[in-house]
């Protein structure tokens, strides 16, 4: 749900004239350890910029469990999770969520705003959706499922809900990060 709003609203600032896809990132973004700056906007949603993809790191799971109420910032998940690229941009296909991190801080960038104000902003149908929302921002009711993990590694399943709703939601910064129905997302669409 998080990447298909977050290249939506890529191509809304495209067709607005604010950003290109032949945008390098070194036009949006500062210097990234491990991020080449020639990377253009088209690679990072096609997933042919060679970005390593931040989850294949075995540490962002414990790491991000082990202090549930921390609040990670796009440049934390940057420095402590992504490591050298998997090929030099456009010569290889690899799937990564850390592109659309580096495209969230594009579009705060180009609009001044913070990322879910900037989606909510450009997202206007979005306010119609009454199941939809932005699980770093918005108060989410209880009536929907929980994720479950073993968070004290005994063997029993436990509620992991605060800890999607705080730690593992600001890791997802658009990428994930948003909670809808099947019911929203097919009127959205």
């Amino acid at each position: 749900v998080g990447k298909n709003l977050t290249a939506t609203v890529v191509f809304q600032l495209v067709e607005e004239g604010i950003i290109d896809l032949d945008d390098s990132l070194y036009q949006w973004l500062p210097v990234l350890p491990n991020i080449d700056s020639t990377i253009t906007i088209q690679q990072l949603l096609d997933h042919t910029s060679g970005v390593y993809h931040f989850l294949d790191d075995p540490s962002v799971i414990p790491e991000v469990f082990s202090d549930p109420d921390k609040y990670w910032t796009q440049e934390d998940v940057i420095s402590t999770f992504v490591h050298n690229p998997y090929f030099s941009p456009g010569n290889g296909f690899h799937y990564s969520s850390t592109n659309y991190i580096l495209l969230s801080m594009i579009i705060e960038e180009a609009t001044g705003s913070d990322f879910p104000v900037a989606m909510e902003n450009q997202l206007g149908d979005i306010d119609k959706l009454e199941h939809t929302y932005f699980s770093w921002s918005d108060t989410i009711p209880g009536d929907f499922a929980h994720p479950w993990y073993d968070l004290d590694h005994d063997g029993t399943l436990d509620d992991a809900l605060h800890i999607f709703k705080t730690a593992v939601a600001s890791v997802s910064f658009g990428t994930g990060g948003v909670i809808s129905t099947a019911g929203d997302m097919a009127s959205w669409m």
